[in-house]
């Protein structure tokens, strides 16, 4: 698996870049031919709280992709957590900073609550990267992949023009972390509490 680099201003760069140029024509929607479910699109930006790589983490990002029949989206989207953190497993007078991000494929789907309301419930399969690295040196310590697997459930409003706002909470679960000091699999596993903004799509 590649190994994104997000401790660099240009790694965050493009993650906002990659959500934000499609966002005025997110609510485009396409005529299938009859018998086929009316095709759009929807882009969302996420800000989520959890605890990621043994510390407490605010993540930015967003997903987005093809919706079908108004129900049913299928597409991608990624988070990072924003800077360094050090681990509250440092011990001993040496610190610890780890940061981290993940992304793979979103499947979302919705139920209509009343006139306004959505009921959603998603998830995201994929990958992600995170770095130890010394606090007082700066030397990188590890580096490693892993696998990523995070249901949610939340639900959303409709607001003017064409957006969508909800919350929404999950638990990501991780595997394969073999190469990070002091941190494992289980560092990784936590409950999620997101808010979101959405436009398109429904």
């Amino acid at each position: 698996l590649p190994r994104p680099s997000l401790r660099t201003g240009r790694g965050r760069g493009w993650l906002v870049v990659a959500f934000l140029l499609p966002w005025g024509g997110a609510a485009a929607q396409v005529s299938p031919p009859a018998g086929l479910p009316r095709a759009g699109s929807s882009l969302s930006l996420v800000a989520k709280h959890s605890r990621l790589a043994g510390a407490s983490r605010l993540q930015g990002g967003g997903w987005g992709g093809v919706v079908l029949g108004q129900r049913l989206l299928i597409g991608g989207g990624g988070l990072a957590a924003w800077g360094w953190k050090e681990l509250s497993s440092s011990a001993g007078g040496r610190g610890f900073e780890t940061t981290a991000g993940y992304g793979g494929l979103v499947l979302r789907f919705h139920e209509p609550l009343g006139s306004r309301g959505l009921l959603e419930f998603g998830a995201l399969a994929g990958a992600g990267n995170a770095r130890v690295r010394d606090r007082y040196t700066r030397v990188e310590l590890g580096a490693d992949n892993f696998l990523v697997w995070e249901p949610e459930v939340g639900i959303s409003l409709r607001l003017p023009a064409g957006l969508r706002g909800g919350v929404a909470v999950g638990y990501r679960m991780a595997w394969k972390v073999e190469d990070l000091p002091t941190l494992g699999a289980g560092d990784f596993r936590g409950m999620t509490l997101a808010a979101f903004l959405a436009r398109g799509g429904w």
